[in-house]
């Protein structure tokens, strides 16, 4: 229930920025207006000093950087003098510093270069227009921002044009053709940042990651933002490379060291490898970062949830709650904790809520037919496991549910051939599976052939005898459906039909199963 992308709310400011004249820094009456740019890398550390010896000359200082801007008697600030190889995230610490020494940066033109890899014409008409576009970007208006690019396109081959013609594409899910125009800048300028950046993140939404890489890899050569390793972070994370995540996004927390967002990043990697503790520090590290943010605090409450931590799991999306009455993670957290205490109506309504905002969510969908199906709604439950299954066929659960559903309702053919299909897609994904086949020796049990169910039992017993069954946890506490269905099989069955070998595999395996349950229930208690 995890949100897997940071916002990329550094990446734009720098392109506003370093792009546009009179674009909005920080703060609305910060502005700056970079002609063009350097290149140069972000700085390690900055130490960012403000000192005017006199009323019309501010001085800005750091390790490697030393600007001075004019400022007239009414402090408005009029321009920057500078090297011409200045750092654009320097020159955003500048601006904002400015602002609280209440300098009026409002006419702000720089002399400097803050990123040279891209240049603009002089032309008023452009700049002004590029500056409404940009606008119409900022207010997600992005078919109205790519029909004024695409004019603009026609008269100029600009790379900040094609930059923000991948932008409104992006914002109109065409990410093909936002990767083409991004392909077309770089044809421009091979080596910007920028551009390869927004690439490589286009290829990533668009599921292709060796091509992600390569751009990735290619800027990291280049530049080691936190943004450019986090997203090396997330391409090696999803192909199961936990090190290589693991080093970069830790890389990455160097770089931006409070980021309460890598913290959760960082925590995910921890938890996928089984290192619970330190993953539940990470999640918690975030938290403190951000005790407002809900994404954090679902985070950690999904993850008290997984390690059965129910109580401290609900005050947490309860928290979450409390900030946004809508989130719908926290919504569906709460289901969760209410469906594993058996608490099914209230499980119901949290369920019913969340998918108000999220209705074609699987999960949701698969979670609220589980509840209907416990509660005894059957026919709604087995609509609900029709809707998932309509929207993913290979949904690992659905079909299992839906299976089960039918068999309540004494529907036996149509179970049988979902638990039969079931039973196909999990054989080819390595599994045992022993639900299906406990499920199809139910139904032959029901039909009165034995034979077929003696054979499904035997085969869980061989291949899987301790399979957890939830439907049986749910309705008889015990997760061992097993034992019940060869009791139920003994009872039904004629005598004659099961083999003197057979009664022996059965009555061995449950001999098994309860020293197994005696032998847990001699075990000393903790305060005896």
């Amino acid at each position: 229930m995890i949100l897997l992308s940071a916002p990329r709310l550094l990446l734009g400011t720098l392109l506003m920025t370093a792009l546009f004249p009179n674009a909005s820094i920080a703060d609305p009456s910060i502005t700056l207006d970079c002609q063009d740019a350097s290149g140069n890398r972000p700085l390690s550390e900055r130490d960012l000093k403000i000192d005017y010896p006199d009323w019309y000359l501010v001085r800005a200082i750091n390790d490697r950087q030393d600007i001075w801007f004019e400022v007239s008697e009414d402090r408005r600030a009029h321009g920057v003098l500078g090297s011409g190889d200045e750092d654009s995230d320097f020159l955003i610490e500048v601006a904002s510093a400015l602002a609280d020494y209440q300098f009026d940066t409002s006419e702000v033109r720089t002399l400097i270069r803050c990123d040279s890899q891209f240049s603009f014409t002089d032309d008023p008409e452009l700049l002004e227009e590029m500056e409404q576009i940009t606008t119409l970007i900022d207010d997600e208006a992005w078919q109205d921002a790519l029909d004024r690019l695409s004019l603009q396109h026609e008269k100029h081959d600009e790379p900040a044009i094609h930059y923000y013609l991948g932008k409104a594409l992006t914002g109109l899910d065409e990410l093909a053709l936002a990767i083409e125009a991004y392909s077309r800048g770089l044809a421009l300028l091979p080596d910007n940042e920028s551009l390869l950046y927004a690439r490589a993140y286009r290829y990533w939404l668009k599921d292709d990651n060796d091509l992600a890489m390569l751009d990735v890899q290619n800027y990291l050569q280049r530049s080691r933002d936190w943004e450019t390793l986090w997203l090396a972070h997330q391409l090696h994370y999803e192909a199961g490379n936990y090190a290589r995540a693991l080093s970069y996004i830790t890389e990455a927390l160097t770089v931006d060291p409070g980021s309460d967002y890598l913290f959760r990043e960082r925590a995910y990697v921890y938890q996928i490898i089984g290192a619970d503790d330190r993953a539940e520090r990470e999640f918690r590290l975030a938290v403190a970062g951000d005790e407002e943010n809900t994404n954090h605090l679902t985070a950690l409450a999904d993850h008290l949830y997984n390690r059965e931590e129910l109580s401290k799991a609900y005050d947490l999306y309860l928290s979450a709650l409390v900030l946004d009455e809508n989130d719908s993670d926290a919504l569906f957290g709460l289901s969760q904790v209410h469906l594993e205490r058996h608490q099914l109506d209230t499980a119901i309504a949290y369920l019913d809520r969340t998918l108000e905002q999220r209705p074609d969510d699987t999960a949701i969908l698969n979670n609220l037919g589980w509840a209907r199906l416990l509660n005894g709604e059957t026919g709604t439950a087995i609509e609900r496991f029709d809707q998932v299954l309509e929207i993913d066929l290979s949904h690992p659960h659905a079909r299992n549910n839906l299976a089960t559903a039918q068999f309540i309702e004494s529907r036996f053919e149509e179970a049988r051939q979902n638990f039969q299909q079931a039973l196909q897609e999990s054989l080819a994904d390595d599994k045992a599976g022993g639900f299906e086949k406990t499920g199809l020796a139910r139904i032959a049990i029901r039909e009165n052939d034995w034979s077929t169910a003696i054979d499904h039992l035997i085969d869980v017993i061989g291949t899987e005898p301790e399979f957890y069954d939830s439907f049986h946890q749910h309705f008889f506490g015990s997760g061992n459906a097993l034992t019940d269905v060869i009791e139920e099989l003994f009872t039904s069955a004629p005598d004659d039909t099961i083999s003197g070998e057979q009664r022996g595999i059965f009555r061995a395996y449950l001999l098994e199963i309860s020293e197994d349950a005696l032998s847990e229930s001699l075990e000393p208690r903790e305060g005896t």
